[in-house]
């Protein structure tokens, strides 16, 4: 587990390192999108850190998607 930490945490301080003077003169909506990716970054490393089965965005998509896709997929078949 050390390693995976040290590994994950020399990768995410180059990226910071790396987007810092770009982010500075970025636009606001730029800075936005980017913590956006960083979250994600961080909620897929605390899986890989922690060796949990978390949900992933497949996960979350079958969780939102598939009742109305049953109940659509209901209403073409009809009553035959």
């Amino acid at each position: 587990m050390f390693e995976k930490l040290t590994v994950l945490v020399i990768i995410f301080i180059a990226a910071i390192a790396y987007e810092t003077p770009k982010l500075r003169h970025a636009e606001h909506r730029e800075r936005i999108v980017y913590s956006c990716i960083m979250l994600v970054a961080v909620y897929f490393a605390i899986d890989y850190l922690l060796a949990k089965n978390l949900p992933d965005p497949v996960d979350f998509l079958d969780w939102t998607i598939t009742e109305p896709a049953k109940i659509i997929v209901g209403y073409l078949e009809g009553s035959s």
